[in-house]
């Protein structure tokens, strides 16, 4: 194994093959007819360092002008092949070589920490970040590995207004050490767009036509419907104000909001269709001048 970062690794799938892992299961799959009639052939091939890739270049030169991709499980490409991820669509529209960073789970915590190791020890010509869910956290005790300090998430907990200030500090953390391209994966936080869209979603024929900003002027019989739907809280979570901040924040940063156009094999993460936009957002931010 390179010796250079000898502690970026995740000793939990190094040198591991699988065919199945987390939410790309027969057993925790959204939708199991999509699963089973899914049409590609899927393995999980990890390398030295326990990342879905191949191993690192050897010398220096190569790793300082390759374009370092990191994210979550969006960009470990859960639940589709590794051809099928956004670096490797990256570097086969590009032809430049690409390096995946990515744990399934990952935190924005976890991102900006690991950006940083990358850019102090190889100081890499471009990178490009695929940021995480908002309310994602660590432990601090760095006695655990990086699978070991990842939260688990509780949905009674999320506060808006505290997710973004925790995720501009990590923002600031890497910002102008590298030309850099910023995404974030799809729903990553709450904005006007996702609030219509499940209201759309899951509304009746007697319902408005479009959610009010204050949920507290709707009849009880409609939100005892949207309790019955399991979609209550998450209605609840929208702040108009704040859903406005957010996605202000993100047009003044350039963080390019990725919507899935297409779906894994887990029912959840993107496929080819949408990793390829993604590589057109990454070409166009790092590789065009």
């Amino acid at each position: 194994m390179n010796s250079i970062l000898d502690d970026l690794r995740l000793p939990e799938t190094a040198d591991r093959r699988l065919l199945y892992t987390g939410l790309d299961s027969a057993r925790y799959c959204l939708d199991i007819d999509h699963f089973n009639q899914y049409g590609f052939r899927i393995s999980y091939d990890y390398n030295s360092r326990g990342f879905r890739d191949r191993e690192w270049p050897d010398d220096m030169a190569s790793l300082k002008n390759a374009v370092w991709c990191l994210g979550d499980s969006f960009t470990v490409g859960l639940g589709a092949p590794w051809e099928h991820t956004w670096p490797q669509q990256l570097e086969r529209k590009s032809s430049v070589l690409t390096i995946n960073i990515s744990m399934d789970g990952a935190s924005n915590d976890w991102l900006a920490r690991t950006a940083i190791k990358i850019l102090q020890a190889i100081g890499p010509v471009r990178m490009a970040i695929m940021w995480s869910f908002l309310h994602r956290r660590e432990l601090s005790d760095d006695v655990w590995s990086d699978h070991g300090r990842r939260l688990p998430h509780d949905s009674h907990v999320i506060d808006p207004a505290l997710d973004l200030e925790n995720f501009s500090q990590n923002l600031r953390l890497v910002q102008g050490q590298s030309r850099m391209c910023h995404m974030m994966i799809p729903w990553a936080y709450y904005s006007k767009h996702r609030y219509h869209s499940l209201w759309h979603k899951i509304m009746g024929p007697d319902w408005p036509i479009s959610p009010p900003d204050d949920l507290s002027v709707l009849p009880q019989w409609i939100r005892d419907e949207c309790m019955t739907l399991d979609v209550w809280s998450e209605l609840q979570q929208y702040r108009p104000a704040l859903a406005g901040k957010i996605d202000s924040f993100m047009q003044h940063n350039r963080i390019h909001q990725i919507h899935a156009c297409d779906i894994s094999r887990d029912g959840l993460h993107f496929d080819i269709k949408t990793a390829g936009l993604a590589a057109d957002i990454v070409i166009q931010d790092l590789l065009w001048d």
